[in-house]
């Protein structure tokens, strides 16, 4: 079997860990089969989105980004 790399995982762990968030906030999601460049197809009420994912280790700017998924997907504009 070939192994893992860490490089692999984390973006792997980044896809899942967006996932969850998105249930939490009640968005249906679903992976994206082609390689276009989106993770996710999500949509919550009438509102659709195409996600990328991005994963880092260790960066403190996720609360930021977090702020503006909240704000987009309740139908407000995302804080500049």
């Amino acid at each position: 079997m070939n192994a893992i790399s860490k490089t692999i995982k984390t973006g792997d762990l980044g896809e899942l860990l967006v996932q969850i968030r998105l249930l939490q906030f009640d968005v249906q999601c679903a992976r994206s089969k082609s390689d276009s460049g989106n993770d996710w197809l999500a949509t919550r009420g009438d509102a659709f989105r195409a996600i990328q994912v991005k994963t880092t280790t260790g960066d403190p700017t996720f609360r930021e980004s977090r702020r503006e998924f909240q704000a987009d997907f309740a139908g407000r504009p995302a804080a500049a």
